[in-house]
């Protein structure tokens, strides 16, 4: 095993050394592979999409599925490519708007939750960020469960940024540790939680949906303003758009649920507008609401 991920490592530094023109053509070819021979998670990603766009036909549906795989295909390898540029060259490819709005918390000295889904291409987009903003960020995560490509991504997002990978389980105790400083706290909202701690559901798509209240309980605990990073892609391949949009500012006395169910139709509104840009890939539907046995509250 050390001898195939050595010669694994060294076939992605070669497609690293790639210019961006040869990357994109490969990504043409690995995105037909993927969708076409290899058929890499197509019943997920076409069932997703027949549950999200029941209006639509299997021909527009599929329509999509072919350019979610294009997307897909490019960020893998853009962010292969991500050790061989500077961090001018990255922030060339992404464009952030609405910086003022965290420039307002940070003045303010009030720690941030930034909310972001996972559209193409966050990892770009999440570095730029950093790169941009006067708080010390962090980014919650989950380990991959291979070892070798943990690794391998750890190195990479760490590349512009140090020390700010947070995991999951360890949120609570970095925040308490953090709340005498100015941070921004970056989570990613639109997976399923553990079964064990779905408590919420809410249409998304038409479907029922559980969300996390994580992100609501720590933000209303420590009255942190909550943002949202809506990621759109440019209409130049490998060049995206942030804009920062408030969820909420002060959040101690916010009702509960809202800002866990705005958050939910902001993440929606962002994918509907490009929906070949959210990773379909994933079972987000893989709990029914009726199958759950746990008490759930409803929006």
């Amino acid at each position: 095993m050390p001898v195939v991920n050595f010669l694994f490592r060294i076939y992605l530094y070669l497609l690293s050394l790639l210019p961006f023109w040869m990357l994109y053509l490969y990504s043409d070819f690995l995105a037909f592979l993927a969708y076409s021979i290899i058929r890499y998670r197509r019943h997920e990603v076409l069932d997703n999409l027949r549950k999200a766009f029941p209006e639509q036909t299997e021909k527009q549906r599929k329509r999509i599925a072919r350019r979610f795989y294009r997307n897909l295909t490019d960020v893998i390898l853009e962010m292969i490519k991500t050790p061989r540029l500077s961090e001018e060259q990255l922030a060339q490819r992404v464009k952030i708007k609405n910086l003022d709005l965290l420039n307002q918390f940070y003045s303010e000295k009030r720690s941030v939750i930034g909310i972001f889904a996972h559209l193409f291409s966050w990892e770009w987009v999440g570095y730029c960020a950093n790169m941009s903003i006067r708080q010390r960020p962090y980014v919650v995560i989950k380990p991959m469960k291979n070892p070798f490509f943990n690794n391998y991504i750890t190195g990479i997002r760490t590349h512009f940024t140090k020390d700010y990978l947070v995991h999951l389980r360890e949120t609570m105790k970095v925040i308490i540790e953090n709340k005498n400083d100015t941070c921004v706290y970056w989570i990613a909202a639109d997976q399923s939680p553990p079964r064990q701690e779905v408590s919420f559901w809410t249409p998304f798509f038409g479907q029922d949906t559980p969300f996390s209240l994580g992100i609501e309980k720590v933000a209303k605990r420590f009255d942190m303003g909550v943002i949202y990073c809506h990621i759109r892609r440019s209409s130049r391949r490998g060049h995206y758009e942030l804009e920062f949009q408030l969820v909420m500012d002060h959040t101690h006395d916010s009702a509960d649920f809202a800002i866990t169910e705005k958050v939910a139709r902001l993440i929606e509104d962002n994918i509907r507008q490009d929906p070949t840009n959210w990773l379909w890939s994933h079972r987000r539907w893989k709990y029914r609401r009726e199958d759950m046995e746990a008490k759930t509250y409803s929006a």
